[in-house]
């Protein structure tokens, strides 16, 4: 219910009208929804375990959310909801799960190494909701007007989301990221293949996408194909990682920290334009012989210019093995972030040697472990600590 939504046909007519007191009801509920129908939502999101995270409540604590859309990329602050959802409170007094294990909980097949949005459901009647995962987009190409969807780590390199065939019929792209940034166009056909990338085909002027560009596909309900559900909003993201591990999560947050070594994908979705970033390349592995302990890694902190909607790269260093009986360690490996403005490296540490002399590099930097070089041993040195990423904005 919204204020332009209120039983308004006696109004117009002549003479003094009654007002009823169910015309009262509908003016407080469209007052109260209408406060909080232009902002995302709060919710935070928890990670429960390596393939699920939900949305915490209890009678007495409900969640509640405004079912307002996806934010505006161009003017933080607000949500976009391009006539898709109805802006209606909704509640829930016990806790919601999406699990990646269960099809319900996903638009698609779950895919790794993927950056996903989390969306409450709602049917028009419904009070409550539950969550479903859309992943974020990668543009391989556009052409003809016809998407193909690419990997985040390399967009040449297609990706079959295994999507029902034109579930998404007269829903919304929407680019986050590139030249067209901010711009929405409506969905006539989305593919079910698995000629190995997903294709999305949308109406309209031709936006001409570059490869790397981002975008996020909302859904429209009405449509029969469709799940149950014709309403939704934004919650916030979280990162399916390589091995389908769930590593972070994100609502209304200011910082993302990565800490054990892969690749991984991120998005800010907020007014900033630069991250402060604290990186730790990954420690040397301590030699074999005679205690030669491996460096530990370079220590970086800079801020960094972004695109709000683009999608982030950060690889964490694995730190490097350590040496055998009478044998060197391995060096750390670099630790690097990048972005539309380029990449940020920090080096890994220099192992230690067999014959007793440590590994040369930053001296010691107090942080919790991350990037530190392992110890050396006679009888074989010990592995260097992976790296890490510290993300504020």
């Amino acid at each position: 219910m919204a204020l332009s939504d209120l039983p308004n046909a006696k109004w117009d007519l002549a003479g003094d009208q009654p007002i009823c007191k169910e015309d009262f009801q509908f003016i407080e509920s469209a007052i109260l929804e209408t406060g909080g129908g232009g902002v995302g939502s709060d919710l935070p999101i928890i990670r429960v375990d390596a393939g699920t995270v939900k949305i915490a409540a209890s009678a007495d604590s409900p969640a509640s959310t405004f079912f307002n859309g996806f934010p505006n990329v161009l003017n933080f602050g607000e949500n976009l909801d391009f006539n898709l959802t109805d802006k209606k409170q909704r509640s829930v007094t016990a806790d919601v799960t999406c699990a990646m294990a269960i099809a319900d909980n996903l638009f698609g097949n779950e895919i790794s190494s993927q950056l996903y949005a989390l969306f409450a459901i709602a049917d028009d009647i419904d009070t409550d909701f539950v969550l479903k995962a859309m992943p974020f987009v990668t543009v391989k190409e556009d052409a003809g007007q016809v998407i193909k969807c690419g990997t985040h780590t390399t967009p040449a390199t297609g990706v079959d989301y295994g999507f029902t065939k034109d579930e998404f019929i007269y829903g919304k792209i929407y680019v986050l990221s590139g030249s067209s940034r901010g711009e929405a166009r409506t969905i006539t056909a989305n593919s079910d293949d698995g000629a190995g990338a997903t294709t999305i085909t949308y109406s309209g002027a031709d936006m001409g996408l570059s490869a790397g560009d981002s975008l996020i596909i909302l859904p429209y309900g009405g449509n029969s194909s469709s799940i149950s559900g014709a309403n939704f909003v934004y919650l916030g993201c979280f990162y399916n990682g390589a091995g389908g591990d769930i590593y972070d999560s994100q609502a209304n947050r200011k910082s993302a920290i990565f800490m054990n070594a892969g690749t991984y994908h991120w998005i800010v979705l907020a007014s900033v334009l630069t991250v402060q970033l604290v990186m730790r390349g990954a420690g040397g592995g301590g030699g074999g012989a005679d205690g030669a302990t491996g460096a530990n890694g370079d220590l970086g902190i800079c801020a960094i210019p972004i695109v709000p909607g683009e999608i982030v790269k950060v690889v964490v260093g694995s730190g490097g093995a350590g040496g055998v009986t009478g044998g060197p360690g391995i060096v750390g490996q670099d630790t690097t972030f990048t972005c539309a403005d380029g990449t940020t490296t920090v080096h890994g540490g220099a192992p230690g040697l067999a014959n007793g002399s440590p590994g040369v590099g930053l001296g010691y930097v107090h942080s919790d472990g991350s990037g530190d070089g392992g110890a050396g041993s006679s009888a074989g040195g010990s592995a260097g600590h992976d790296g890490c990423v510290n993300m504020a904005w």
